[in-house]
């Protein structure tokens, strides 16, 4: 970083970090647009993302001076993808559906473009959910005995409203519960990053959730028309829902909090307790 950019980013952090944004976007526009002519929404959405992300952790490395630390590594990974095992569940009542099980071919195009965007929005969202907002919260309120109480919650209930911009293309009712179980979702992600310090398990898991939720499309062609479809019943998103919550409640037992406590009392470092 020359040291212009660098006084930029000291003195005026968030224009920094806007024009940064503004160059990734513009300069991905260019070369898909300009060189290759066009390019579907999903790929410029999931790229905006994914700029966002590599942002994100860029922004924090540097407000923190390297020591901010989303842990991305190989340690407790399988636990980590253990402690989801609800998530697991979802995913595999998704790919039993109706929708997701045709007899129609798959349209290879469409099949890239579904686990590319949604492994990427899973990546972004638990960047941003868990590896920045989670972990900034739990050295925000280091001194607070409810301190994972509070950052968990925070985070989790921030994930859902986020889903409110589904709006845009669902119901009312659709959309309000959708925000509710990814509240409850992002317990259980909250859960496995809080208790094995692992990220790549949640992006992991959170992708496979998403890619699920759309393997319907992949008999389509990109921009067909696609007749409706919810994923999964009603009833096993409830059910799902509610085994989130149990098994959430039951990793933030007593004892496993004060486990959490002894994995993260040096907060923001990248060392495993």
């Amino acid at each position: 970083m020359t040291k212009a950019m660098r006084k930029l980013a000291d003195k005026h952090a968030l224009i920094f970090w806007i024009l940064c944004v503004l160059i990734f976007v513009v300069g991905y526009k260019f070369i898909s647009v300009g060189l290759l002519g066009s390019t579907p929404y999903e790929y410029d959405v999931a790229f905006f993302k994914l700029s966002l992300a590599l942002l994100a952790i860029l922004m924090m490395k540097t407000l923190y001076q390297g020591q901010f630390c989303f842990h991305f590594r190989k340690d407790n990974f399988l636990k980590a993808l253990i402690l989801q095992w609800p998530a697991l569940l979802f995913v595999l009542a998704n790919l039993l559906s109706p929708g997701s099980l045709s007899e129609n071919a798959i349209v290879p195009e469409t099949l890239v473009m579904v686990l590319v965007a949604n492994m990427i929005t899973g990546f972004y969202e638990e960047v941003i959910m868990r590896g920045m907002l989670l972990g900034h919260m739990m050295e925000h309120w280091k001194n607070d005995d409810r301190k994972i109480l509070k950052s968990v919650l925070t985070t989790s209930i921030l994930f859902g409203l986020v889903h409110l911009g589904n709006l845009v293309q669902a119901g009312l009712i659709s959309t309000l519960f959708q925000v509710c179980y990814a509240t409850i979702f992002g317990l259980i992600f909250a859960a496995a990053y809080l208790r094995t310090k692992n990220l790549w398990a949640c992006v992991l898991i959170h992708g496979l959730v998403d890619v699920s939720g759309e393997m319907y499309t992949i008999y389509y062609v990109p921009g067909a028309e696609i007749p409706s479809f919810a994923g999964v019943g009603l009833l096993m998103i409830l059910l799902c829902t509610v085994i989130c919550l149990i098994v959430a409640l039951f990793e933030f037992r007593k004892k496993k909090r004060t486990e959490i406590l002894e994995l993260w009392r040096d907060d923001m470092t990248c060392s495993v307790a």
